[in-house]
């Protein structure tokens, strides 16, 4: 706990590069949970544990290797941990998040703090070398264009009755 809050006060933008996704992720839990939407928190939250299991496929099917010589942000960050990089899960999960999320509120506020924050998750995964400029711009699509069509359909069958849901939950 100690070596975290030291990173968060000695490295400030590279901290909420490296814990991104899992910041992004509450932050919207939250603004569903605090606007009692429901609906579209389940939905979120299912397609996110679905982004994970993409992520962990292509890399396991690309086998793109991450650059060589990676700089550790947290120590022993590397037990467990895959060794493919393409795509980067942090900058997908990101971007899924963001599309996402912005879709549903069309809030600008909210766009450009996650835009903030995508830009701190590219600047670390790229200066502490974990992934290729390459593997970014492809997790950042990916994601990007999963957020975007999984709104679409989703939304789709919602507003067609196809979808049950709780209309007081939006």
């Amino acid at each position: 706990m100690h070596e975290i809050l030291q990173k968060l006060y000695s490295e400030p933008l590279m901290f909420i590069g490296y814990f991104s996704y899992r910041i992004i992720f509450v932050i919207i839990v939250s603004y569903f949970l605090y606007y009692r939407i429901f609906f579209w928190l389940w939905v979120y939250v299912f397609l996110y544990a679905i982004n994970i299991w993409i992520i962990k496929l292509l890399q396991k099917k690309w086998r793109d290797p991450r650059p060589l010589n990676g700089i550790e942000f947290m120590e022993n960050e590397f037990r467990n941990y895959e060794y493919y990089g393409m795509p980067s899960g942090h900058t997908q999960s990101v971007f899924f998040s963001l599309v996402f999320f912005f879709m549903i509120t069309r809030s600008v506020y909210w766009l450009l703090l996650m835009l903030f924050i995508a830009v701190c998750t590219i600047s670390q995964r790229l200066i502490y070398r974990k992934h290729t400029l390459l593997q970014v711009i492809i997790g950042g699509l990916i994601g990007s264009l999963y957020g975007y069509f999984t709104f679409l359909s989703i939304n789709h069958y919602k507003k067609n009755g196809y979808l049950i849901y709780n209309n007081v939950s939006k």
